[in-house]
């Protein structure tokens, strides 16, 4: 399985996105800042993106983008098991 960052903008103040959320943490997951997630799913973007678009207003924004072996990144100010859950997964 690949890593995919996700990430998205919600725009319809008072909805409930518990639904988004709950297909977000139903596979391998780090909730690494408010409005992004890093998941482990099979791909491609385009199928992660429609099963996520079920879950958002027409309006919503999203964007999911494959982290691949090797690739480089770093990270600043986010909670300890995120950061240990990338650097397990993409060391």
């Amino acid at each position: 399985m690949s890593i995919w960052t996700v990430s998205y903008d919600l725009r319809s103040p008072g909805r409930n996105y518990e639904a988004l959320y709950k297909a977000l943490r139903s596979v391998p997951f780090a909730h690494i800042l408010e409005s992004v997630w890093l998941i482990e799913a099979v791909g491609p973007a385009s199928r992660i993106r429609d099963e996520l678009s079920k879950t958002l207003d027409a309006n919503d924004g999203l964007i999911v983008v494959e982290i691949p072996p090797n690739a480089d990144w770093a990270v600043r100010s986010i909670n300890a098991a995120s950061a240990e859950w990338l650097k397990s997964k993409r060391p």
